[in-house]
């Protein structure tokens, strides 16, 4: 109900006079009633336009009091209304403008397919976001040396890096002993020598031969070889174990003995004196023969004739001690 309304016809009805009714109102009323309550279509008479009382609602005392008292929140309400409406208008005319960021959105979605009045258009497919990359990678070279290369190609490696003279990528190949044994200047120390011997294996003709131990392999390589300008017969073993090369010089003795009678320049007589350091494991090998263990012998004579006949042949000794191998690889020649 309206509050304020209700006030002004209260105050309105209190001031009107109660009418008196006519005798026959009330048998009027009652035959009225029993004619269910049909109205008449006679006009008013004057005498009845006469006797109505006009109130004016607004004009009374009671309604200007009541107009007072809710002038103010009526016009807090028309204020509060007046700031929703200028919100809603401020927001339609910004969405209205050319920098839309829900158009920009969707126009810059690549995944948005466009639209098309005929159904038998397929939408283009989606780009991802990621471009493939067409660059090619940069060429490396990656060294065969370790457990990803065969015992030969790595033994083949270092040689080829010694004869090309890069002793930087020589000493790279070499394995975790080895580099412990040895600084990348102190191999380079030893140029000269590896020039003049291990380097000189570097070449076509060369056959190579191999022998697996525990945990590491011997690669021998044999054949004529061209050294101070001269062509020789020789041969020269490469110890390969996981982790690359092994090359130390503190590795357990293998050597010719010093009463050897050698024969013609590399090429030895049978039978082979040899002198191996007491308390290393060692083993002997002829050419692609069994390996004969050599433990606790301090000097060695190998009858190569006897164990090989007429012929070059080509004999290994490998020795081990704490970690470290030593190996050494002859050639001689049984008449």
């Amino acid at each position: 109900m309206n509050e304020p309304r209700d006030t002004v016809v209260g105050a309105a009805l209190r001031r009107l006079d109660v009418p008196d009714h006519a005798p026959d109102f009330w048998t009027a009323l009652e035959a009225r009633l029993d004619d269910g309550g049909t109205d008449t279509d006679d006009p008013p008479t004057d005498a009845q336009e006469e006797e109505a009382t006009v109130v004016d609602l607004q004009d009374s005392p009671a309604a200007r009091r009541a107009a007072q008292r809710n002038r103010t929140p009526m016009l807090a309400l028309v204020a509060a209304v007046a700031v929703v409406v200028a919100l809603v208008v401020g927001v339609s005319v910004l969405r209205g403008g050319g920098d839309d960021e829900s158009q920009l959105d969707v126009a810059d979605d690549p995944t948005e397919a466009p639209e098309t009045s005929d159904p038998d258009v397929e939408p283009p497919p989606a780009e991802d976001d990621a471009s493939p990359d067409t660059t090619a990678p940069p060429e490396t070279t990656t060294s065969m040396v370790g457990e990803q290369a065969a015992p030969e190609d790595a033994a083949t490696e270092w040689l080829d890096a010694l004869a090309a003279g890069e002793f930087d990528s020589a000493y790279d190949l070499l394995d975790e002993q080895s580099k412990a044994d040895l600084s990348r200047t102190e191999f380079a120390d030893l140029s000269s020598g590896l020039s003049e011997g291990a380097a000189a294996f570097a070449r076509d003709g060369i056959e190579r031969s191999m022998r697996d131990g525990d945990g590491f392999s011997v690669v021998t390589f044999a054949g004529d070889v061209e050294r101070e300008g001269m062509i020789e017969t020789a041969a020269y073993p490469v110890v390969v174990t996981a982790s690359g090369v092994h090359f130390t010089l503190d590795g357990p003795q293998v050597d010719l003995d010093p009463s050897y009678a050698q024969g013609s320049g590399t090429t030895l007589a049978s039978p082979l004196e040899l002198v191996v350091q007491e308390g290393a494991d060692a083993w002997i090998w002829i050419d692609g023969g069994d390996a004969t263990p050599l433990a606790g012998r301090g000097d060695v004579s190998v009858d190569v004739e006897a164990e090989a006949g007429a012929g070059t042949h080509v004999v290994t000794i490998v020795a081990i001690e704490d970690g470290r191998i030593t190996a050494r690889s002859y050639t001689v020649v049984v008449p």
